[in-house]
């Protein structure tokens, strides 16, 4: 007679432990006092010869079950050892994306600041010489040419002064008003509710690949494509009359794919979407629902 499960083993033989090595210990007890080398090699009765048969072939039950056991653990130690590590090069992933974006923002700021520097320092420069000019009248009206064109004396000249100091204070104050709002909005891209926010809203509007078998599916490229023609301008608040003060950098066209692998590798480790192992040219996700 087979057995095929530890309960009906232990029902046959009326054993109340659960462990499989606690039953086999009980069968072998059993199994020596019916052993026929105790009768001069035979059994005392038919019923004794059918227990240590059914006994015997128990317990080579029970063996087969602790060695196949045995095999499966290593196999299951290296499953979960593969699974640990893909865990672990997911996380490093994310972190590696998450520095890069933060250091391509960090650049596109400073880029931002550094090409206002030539208005700053131009509008300054004029009205530096224009004050120059007025505070010390004599230094014109001594020159043979300059003073044929130019008197500093003049009331006119006086406006002149004071509306270029009126204007480069104005540029000054509007610049920094911008690169403070570039700051901050860009600096909103490094946070993950934003960034959460902006992946939901890509899933949502159906700007991906049609949904197929029930799945939502959609390429990088996608994603990107969206951040750059929709969620960077978005977050950015800067007011379009200042644009002309200050046109978007080139940098800028970076910010979306920096943006996109920070955002696809944390829904990647958090087990919300998946790469979808299609024949394609650019990385394929599946949304995990």
């Amino acid at each position: 007679m087979e057995y095929y499960s530890i309960k009906r083993i232990r029902d046959e033989f009326g054993i109340d432990s659960e462990s499989p090595d606690e039953i086999r210990k009980e069968l072998m007890k059993r199994i020596f006092k019916i052993h026929p080398d105790k009768n001069k090699g035979e059994f005392s009765s038919e019923k004794e010869k059918e227990d240590y048969l059914k006994i015997n072939s128990t317990i080579t039950f029970l063996d087969e079950q602790a060695k196949d056991q045995k095999a499966l653990t290593p196999l299951k130690d290296v499953t979960d050892l593969i699974t640990t590590v893909k865990g672990l090069v997911l996380t490093n992933n994310e972190s590696k994306s998450a520095e890069k974006l933060r250091i391509k923002i960090d650049d596109s700021i400073d880029k931002l600041k550094h090409r206002n520097q030539t208005p700053k320092i131009a509008a300054s420069t004029i009205t530096a010489i224009v004050t120059i000019l007025w505070v010390f009248p004599s230094t014109v009206q001594q020159h043979p040419i300059l003073s044929m064109y130019i008197n500093p004396t003049d009331i006119w000249f006086t406006i002149i002064w004071l509306y270029s100091l009126v204007l480069t204070t104005m540029l000054w104050w509007i610049l920094r008003r911008i690169e403070n709002r570039e700051a901050a909005s860009k600096k909103r891209l490094n946070l993950e509710s934003v960034q959460n926010s902006l992946f939901e809203e890509f899933i949502d509007t159906g700007k991906h690949t049609a949904p197929t078998g029930g799945q939502v599916r959609f390429l990088k490229a996608e994603f990107v494509k969206f951040l750059t023609r929709h969620a960077i301008d978005e977050v950015r608040p800067s007011p379009m009359s200042f644009r002309f003060l200050s046109p978007d950098n080139e940098m800028d066209l970076e910010l979306p794919e920096a943006l996109a692998k920070v955002i696809l590798n944390r829904a990647e480790v958090n087990g919300y979407i998946g790469r979808d192992k299609g024949k394609n040219i650019d990385d394929m996700y599946v949304v995990n629902v």
